[in-house]
């Protein structure tokens, strides 16, 4: 008889755990939605893959959400030569719930050895963040020498 409490127990609990996994969101294509478009069309594309690219360090940056774009007012040293940016998504999402990811930031300054302090505005679409059925994603932003930014990206 205790066998088989025993057992019964032991196979609700793996019953339970195997039927509870978490899963991993679901990318939304947005091919056929009006509301999936970034809300401003000066929004740089997010590039969905690990970068191994060379990064310079920042001075520092800003950040705030307009819709599906995410605006960045960065500070670097230069002034003499035009700097790139990039934002990196690895693809990974981490599990917790909301979802969260992590986005790189990459600065190549071009060899500029200028030393003003210059400020620039960029933004990025964040749509290719989106994950079905959960409206939220927990952004992390990460640069070089500077400490890690939050931003909780909302939509429809």
């Amino acid at each position: 008889m205790r066998t088989l409490v025993l057992t019964l127990i032991f196979i609700s609990l793996a019953t339970t755990f195997w039927t509870c996994k978490p899963r991993a969101p679901q990318v939304s294509t947005g091919e056929s939605k009006a509301d999936t478009l970034p809300s401003n069309s000066n929004c740089r594309g997010l590039n969905i893959r690990d970068s191994q690219e060379s990064q310079h360090p920042l001075v520092g940056y800003t950040t705030h959400l307009e819709g599906d774009c995410l605006k960045m007012k960065i500070s670097y040293s230069g002034g003499c030569e035009k700097h790139s940016f990039g934002l990196f998504w690895d693809g990974v999402w981490m599990k917790s719930y909301p979802p969260q990811v992590n986005l790189k930031l990459l600065h190549n300054n071009k060899g500029d050895a200028c030393e003003a302090i210059v400020n620039e505005m960029v933004a990025f679409d964040l749509t290719p963040l989106r994950a079905d059925g959960v409206g939220q994603v927990i952004v992390n932003l990460m640069a070089e020498g500077l400490p890690l930014q939050r931003a909780n990206y909302t939509y429809p």
